[in-house]
């Protein structure tokens, strides 16, 4: 893991929410609603792709979880359907940089948030995300290029 503090800047995204216990099944359909909407557009080939986590499994219910796939557009994008425009807040974050395969996912977040614990940190109320440098199947050994960003209250 590779981890530092840095200020993000506010997103514009178009998103896709789904609600139920975090995993690759839950992500997967949400990634994939967004695609049906997204691709035909090109904001995959232009837009960061992330996945924000708003509630944290070891005090919300795993059914009511809620994880929103992620394609920044445009400001004023007029979206459809499902998909919805919505603002990710900028900040300090602390991001931890991984290449890990798919189920490393769940032991990669234990890491990054001990570190955020081990450099004194404290989290926000804002959610944390993924921000994908790749898509897992078009790495020679299926790895997802990721950064884990856990949002801080204040620059350290």
């Amino acid at each position: 893991m590779d981890a530092k503090v840095e200020m993000i800047n506010a997103l514009t995204v178009a998103s896709v929410r789904r609600k139920d216990p975090y995993g690759p099944e839950i992500c997967g359909d949400a990634f994939n609603a967004l695609t049906a909407w997204a691709e035909p557009r090109g904001y995959f080939k232009t837009g960061q792709v992330i996945a924000l986590y708003w509630d944290d499994p070891e005090t919300t219910l795993p059914k009511e979880c809620r994880i929103d796939a992620c394609v920044g557009v445009p400001e004023n994008t007029e979206t459809s359907g499902e998909v919805k425009l919505q603002t990710v807040a900028g900040g300090p974050y602390a991001v931890c940089r991984f290449e890990i395969v798919a189920e490393e996912f769940s032991k990669s977040w234990e890491q990054a948030y001990g570190w955020v614990v081990s450099q004194g940190n404290e989290l926000s109320e804002q959610p944390c995300f993924e921000r994908y440098y790749n898509n897992a199947a078009s790495h020679p050994q299926n790895k997802w290029i990721v950064d884990l960003c856990l949002p801080l209250k204040k620059m350290p």
